[in-house]
């Protein structure tokens, strides 16, 4: 417990959420300290922090057991932080990447398609042109201005055409694996909730948790639609909270929805 985490890796994020669950099992999470104020909770909490076992023992019980109480109660808040944080963190440094790559791509597909783009202007000021009859621009593309070799060279560097997110699912794809060896942990560790514009979000976040718990991989029939590959999705991160309502909190983004992370 007194060793902090050292990297957002799947690893540290694990371990984070193993010290939550230690501390869960110890009912720290629904110690009620409320009629304490904040600030003698937190004073509590690093003296406790910084007495040893044999120096907390030799406290009289009207400190001692104070002490020891806000000491798992505040190691609760601060643990979760700690599991939220690392998880954004985690989960945002593979998003950055797949934007990255997805980037990438995209130049390099348009550093490929410069003569499909010189093609597509030559054709536009064929077609605009008011001077020429409508008769005569079928010839003058097959013909003298264009000619059939240069569209059938266009037509020969034809690539797939990209989905709505420009590929930046299929670069998150990637990652699938690396996300999948947390994000169970994570789920099942930490209740999410959000707003109504959130509603599709967290219904696929409880779908995923019961995903993992069961073992299965295959989304329900019955799902709710926006949680079955729509185009409106939203990640979600954690606020600081109480240990006894550790809700998260959804921010609503307009990328696609990744695919679920498999049972762990």
């Amino acid at each position: 417990m007194t060793t902090g985490p050292v990297e957002a890796s799947p690893a540290g994020v694990k371990a984070e959420v193993g010290k939550l669950e230690f501390l869960r099992g110890l009912g720290a999470d629904a110690l009620d300290l409320s009629v304490l104020p904040a600030e003698r909770r937190r004073f509590l909490a690093t003296v406790g922090r910084r007495l040893t076992a044999q120096a907390l023992a030799r406290r009289d019980r009207q400190r001692r057991y104070p002490i020891l109480l806000t000491l798992l109660a505040q190691s609760t808040v601060d643990v979760l932080d700690e599991v939220v944080g690392m998880f954004d963190q985690a989960v945002s440094a593979r998003e950055s990447k797949a934007e990255r790559t997805m980037r990438d791509t995209l130049a390099e597909r348009g550093k490929a398609g410069e003569d499909r783009q010189a093609l597509l202007d030559d054709l536009l000021a064929i077609i605009a042109d008011p001077t020429i009859e409508d008769e005569q621009i079928g010839g003058l593309i097959r013909g003298e201005r264009i000619g059939w070799a240069r569209i059938r060279a266009a037509m020969a560097q034809a690539v797939p055409r990209l989905p709505r997110d420009h590929g930046h699912l299929g670069a998150l794809d990637a990652s699938y694996g690396y996300l999948r060896q947390f994000t169970p942990q994570v789920l099942a560790a930490v209740p999410f909730a959000g707003g109504t514009a959130a509603t599709d979000l967290v219904a696929a976040v409880e779908i995923l948790r019961e995903l993992n718990a069961t073992g299965t991989r295959r989304v329900p029939d019955d799902a709710p639609a926006g949680t079955r590959r729509t185009p409106a999705t939203a990640t979600c991160t954690a606020p600081r909270t109480a240990p006894t309502d550790p809700q998260a909190l959804c921010r609503d983004r307009d990328r696609r929805t990744p695919h679920p992370p498999a049972p762990g």
